[in-house]
């Protein structure tokens, strides 16, 4: 599960790495430099001579970014600087390794590691060739199996201090499937049961759907970037997209890289899941649905999200969150990605056939738009 309240607050993790944070914003400061453009020190730190080099660089590149500049967007700018000025992906902090760091508590032993990492470097794989991206940012998942040393590592290798994580930790250490977690920008946590006899009963099914699914939020992340929890609702949907694409997508992608069943099939389980009851998804937009409504934002989002991904594919998906990282609001993302608006789609939705005369449920793709 995506956490999508966090904030700038130092007194939660005072500790919290400099390095990590400032990664992203270094990047965009060392290409800046190199460009021939004046950031200043290469400090990570978002000032007025970083924002005005920016600015210059937009001007004479056609770079179009219409938010303010600050640290969460680190990643996601120095991404597109990049991809404008190939050469200049030389300062992306993924070159050469664009694995994620994984960091463990001195308590998890080496067979559990082992199958972190193997489940871990197979999802990092397949969400690029997945989804087609290629990625700025280095992410780090943090491991523990008690709640003193996670929040010790989410302090010492967190991108971004956060607002007081404690409720989602302790869901997380008391998970009845023996591992859980969450995902923060730049930073996935999991932790896992302190009972040898529990960890190696830990379903290998879920844990890789566990992580693949937290690994797509990573990836939204960095492609997006992220919005302050003090900027209300009409702006963190307007820049990081409606909830149900992010966790249905998260969802969709999980099953299939821990399963390899068709979409389809999955879509099917949703189905039984709502009762054959859609949800109207213009509900499920925002992010507070998710504390009202979370069931119907994970099981119809799946569907939603597997609609987009019979229709276009997993690449779309991709494109959208490139495109929320232009600086664009979600509406017209979700055009240039998928070539029709939020309406359209939602109507499609609403009425296209998804089950046969007898009433079962049609196997196979829905491919054809129902407008």
């Amino acid at each position: 599960m995506r956490v999508f309240c966090f904030f700038v607050l130092l007194f939660i993790f005072p500790n919290a790495s400099a390095a990590q944070i400032k990664e992203g914003v270094r990047c965009v400061q060392n290409q800046l430099t190199e460009a021939g453009y004046d950031p200043g020190v290469s400090d990570g730190e978002v000032g007025p001579n970083t924002r005005r080099a920016l600015a210059e660089f937009q001007l004479e590149s056609g770079l179009v970014f219409e938010r303010t500049f600050d640290v969460s967007l680190g990643n996601s700018v120095c991404r597109r600087i990049g991809l404008i000025q190939t050469e200049l992906q030389q300062f992306w902090p993924s070159l050469g390794n664009d694995k994620p760091e994984i960091v463990f508590s001195d308590a998890i032993g080496s067979s559990f590691r082992g199958r972190v990492l193997a489940s871990t470097m197979r999802a990092h794989i397949g969400i690029k060739r997945t989804f087609r991206v290629d990625l700025a940012g280095r992410d780090v998942i943090v491991v523990a199996d008690n709640e003193t040393d996670l929040k010790r590592l989410l302090s010492e290798h967190g991108q971004l201090p956060i607002v007081d994580e404690s409720s989602g930790i302790a869901d997380a250490c008391t998970s009845h499937r023996g591992v859980s977690g969450r995902t923060l920008p730049g930073i996935m946590y999991l932790c896992v049961a302190n009972d040898a006899g529990l960890v190696a009963e830990i379903d290998q099914a879920w844990m890789d759907s566990l992580i693949a699914h937290e690994m797509v939020h990573l990836m939204q992340f960095q492609l997006a970037g992220a919005v302050l929890t003090e900027r209300g609702l009409e702006e963190q949907l307007l820049h990081e997209g409606p909830v149900w694409l992010s966790e249905g997508s998260a969802q969709a992608y999980g099953n299939q890289f821990a399963l390899r069943t068709p979409d389809w099939d999955y879509r099917i389980v949703n189905y039984r899941r709502l009762e054959n009851t859609f949800p109207d998804l213009t509900a499920l937009e925002k992010r507070d649905a998710l504390a009202s409504r979370a069931l119907d934002v994970y099981r119809a989002g799946t569907v939603g999200a597997i609609d987009l991904v019979d229709l276009y594919g997993y690449p779309a998906i991709g494109q959208f969150y490139d495109s929320l990282g232009h600086g664009v609001g979600w509406t017209e993302a979700f055009e240039v990605a998928f070539g029709l608006s939020p309406e359209t789609f939602y109507n499609h939705y609403r009425n296209v056939s998804r089950f046969d005369s007898n009433g079962d449920p049609i196997h196979g793709p829905l491919v054809d738009l129902t407008e």
